[in-house]
């Protein structure tokens, strides 16, 4: 490895051991080779402490670093310090990629001299029957060189008007200078600390680039997992999320007609599935606390202010009116409803007695 490599990777790792050979073999198999690693154990209480011993021992090119618990952000920021290469990854060490990521990536950085490089993902679901595909999200052919351009065209890295491509660090190649330069960090934020930095990042983005490929293989939690992730105050991080998001974005003078719609019908979403998380069975509300957390929710003051102007797409419309006028029982209602279905499409046998009713498809 050179004095300089030309790449970063930094992984956060917590009681990851299950996945992260399989993380390390994809680096390793990668057709790039002037890179570094930097295993950050943020406090791991299972094997993954020695696992990034062992991989440090085995290659040059790889460092173990140990610290306390503090999050996945505090990890990130500690490889941060630590790295010395041109441009910075931050994959998840659950995840695996292509062989020819980080080599299109970072010759698509240099050669355009781009202070960020995106490219697609997919989704993946370990269930019962094993590894299974969920989704891609291809990223955009784009091209941008000055920073009124980034910012005119940051719409079009939302693809299929999801956040997944522009949130997450995964898919990403971020010029360190640009990092060093401003003093960027990650957050403390238990959730939302990931698309916090890249919308720092991007407010300090002079030219982004986006290559079309899924190089990057995400493996999604189960929904057990995710449920636990979820804190009790996760509508504050939402709404300071999502408030912070529409701040910038008005900022830089796009926040109208079919941008503002975008960002609007984004911001009812995500409140509306974080109010429908007083079922969550992590949190073990009684009939009474889930009420009062969807009632709480609801009478806001940052929702009160913003419902009232926003604008979302019709298939949204029917949870922007539950909102809107605070209809608690209609959105307790439809959660159960959404929850039933749920359960019959995992239900096999009921699927069995339904596609033996229905008969052959005609």
């Amino acid at each position: 490895m050179s004095e300089k490599p030309k790449l970063s990777i930094i992984i956060p790792i917590y009681n990851a051991e299950r996945y992260l050979e399989r993380c390390m073999d994809s680096i390793c198999a990668q057709t790039m080779t002037d890179y570094e690693v930097l295993l950050v154990d943020d406090g791991s209480t299972d094997r993954s402490a020695a696992i990034c011993d062992e991989y440090e021992r085995r290659d040059s090119r790889v460092r173990a670093i140990h610290k306390p618990n503090g999050g996945a952000g505090s990890a990130r920021n500690a490889g941060i310090e630590a790295a010395r290469g041109a441009y910075l990854a931050f994959p998840d060490a659950d995840d695996w990629f292509d062989p020819k990521m980080y080599e299109t990536m970072y010759q698509t950085a240099v050669e355009g001299d781009f202070d960020l490089v995106l490219c697609g993902l997919d989704y993946y679901r370990q269930t019962a029957d094993g590894l299974q595909f969920d989704f891609a999200v291809p990223c955009p052919v784009a091209a941008f060189w000055t920073a009124e351009a980034c910012r005119e065209n940051f719409p079009a890295f939302f693809p299929n008007r999801t956040t997944v491509m522009f949130n997450p660090p995964w898919n990403k190649l971020y010029k360190k200078s640009v990092i060093d330069r401003y003093g960027l960090r990650f957050t403390n934020l238990r959730r939302a600390q990931d698309a916090v930095f890249n919308l720092d990042f991007y407010d300090r983005t002079e030219s982004v680039a986006g290559v079309p490929e899924t190089f990057y293989h995400y493996m999604a939690n189960t929904e057990q997992d995710t449920q636990r992730k979820f804190p009790k105050n996760m509508i504050d991080i939402v709404i300071a999320y999502q408030s912070h998001l529409i701040d910038r974005v008005r900022s830089w003078g796009i926040y109208r007609d079919a941008a503002k719609m975008q960002f609007d019908s984004g911001y009812v979403n995500q409140i509306y599935e974080t109010v429908q998380l007083y079922g969550n069975p992590n949190w073990n509300l009684s009939c009474r606390g889930k009420r009062q957390y969807i009632q709480s929710a609801l009478n806001r003051p940052e929702l009160e202010s913003f419902l009232p102007t926003a604008t979302v797409y019709p298939e949204l419309s029917e949870r922007y009116e539950q909102l809107l006028h605070k209809q608690y029982r209609r959105i307790v209602r439809t959660h159960r409803i959404e929850v039933f279905k749920a359960a019959v499409r995992r239900c096999k046998p009921l699927i069995g007695l339904y596609r033996k009713l229905r008969g052959p498809d005609r």
